[in-house]
Parts: structure tokens; C-alpha cells; sequence
């Protein structure tokens, strides 16, 4: 069962085949990772050249999660969305 729409390559966001498989996998939609990518709550430097690592939190107080989004510029005004979409948990010690 796919829950959204698979995004199309346009002008500006370039959507690669693992995005789509992890979006799917995750129950992300195009929006929300486009969301992700225009307003970060944190950003970080990628692992590899040319890279951005753009992060926002998810989840609730008791269980919160944070979904991390890698873009790269391919030319001038085209972002490559070959997003590493994480879900990673963060624990409290109480």
C-alpha cells in the first residue's frame, strides 16, 4: 500500500530512487522532506563534499526522534534531494 504520491524530478529538487524507498519505508511524504531541507532546526556539514546535513526533530517527550535529510547542489538552482533520511531516537537517563 503506498500512502503518497512518488515526487517527480522538477527545476528544482532532483528525487533519487532511495529517497523514494526510504520515504516510503519511513511514511514520509515530499512535503515534509522538503520542509526538512527549507527550514532545518540544526544543520551540519555532510559527509561527503558538497554535501549539507539538515535535521529536525520528531516525535514526542516521551519518545523523541529526529529525521536527518543529506542534499547536495548539482548546478545552480537544482538541490539533488539524495536525502539519507534517519529516524534516529534519542534516550533520557532519568
Amino acid at each position: 500500500m503506498q500512502l503518497h504520491k512518488p515526487p517527480k524530478s522538477d527545476k528544482k529538487y532532483y528525487w533519487t530512487n532511495h529517497v523514494m524507498r526510504k520515504m516510503l519505508y519511513y511514511g514520509l511524504s515530499p512535503d515534509r522532506v522538503k520542509r526538512i531541507i527549507i527550514n532545518p532546526k540544526r544543520r551540519e556539514n555532510g559527509v561527503a563534499e558538497k554535501t549539507v546535513a539538515v535535521m529536525q526533530p520528531t516525535g514526542t517527550k516521551i519518545k523523541p526522534t529526529e529525521v536527518w535529510a543529506r542534499k547536495s547542489l548539482l548546478r545552480l538552482g537544482v538541490i539533488r534531494v539524495s536525502v539519507q533520511l534517519e529516524i534516529k531516537f534519542r534516550f533520557r537517563v532519568i
